[in-house]
């Protein structure tokens, strides 16, 4: 298994502007142009380099490394959910429970509202939080909206400044 790359290494290849988010190549690689944005976006819209033949990172966690000279020991979220965003501002190392609890409300959510299904048996709406593998139920309501709410309003007990609602 080949090492991961250092901050030397790192910043040898690239230059990152943490204003725009910028990771640009420093020097000529293959293809790779000097000031070019480096690497390729993937399909599912994170942006990833290669760095000397030892493999493929998605370029956020590099950019944690530029910026920090270590390699993030969680993951790397992007707070505003836009995976190309990636300005320093608006990264932060999070745990995978912490990461889920930044993720916007599903494409295939019926109410469209982040923690609000419908409860067929009661005829309202349902508001839950998961954490930790384990469901917290929050309560009935009318209104899918309401549910929200609720969902928004536990949600930031549990998860704090990861907790994320419908936007």
């Amino acid at each position: 298994m080949k090492q991961k790359p250092t901050a030397e290494r790192v910043r040898e290849l690239f230059d990152y502007d943490p204003e725009t988010g910028a990771l640009t190549n420093r020097t000529q690689r293959a293809r790779a142009k000097i000031g070019e944005h480096a690497g390729t976006q993937r399909k599912d819209g994170y942006w990833s380099v290669s760095i000397d033949c030892s493999g493929r990172y998605l370029a956020h966690r590099v950019i944690w490394l530029w910026m920090t000279g270590t390699w993030p020991g969680r993951q790397v979220d992007h707070e505003d959910t836009n995976r190309r965003n990636n300005r320093w501002v608006n990264l932060r190392e999070a745990t995978p429970t912490q990461n889920n609890a930044n993720r916007k409300v599903s494409r295939v959510s019926k109410s469209g509202i982040k923690g609000a299904n419908y409860h067929p048996q009661s005829g309202k709406w349902r508001a839950r939080v998961q954490h930790g593998g384990k469901v917290t139920e929050v309560g009935l309501f009318e209104t899918p909206e309401l549910a929200g709410a609720a969902y928004l309003a536990a949600a930031q007990k549990i998860h704090g400044e990861f907790a994320r609602g419908t936007a």
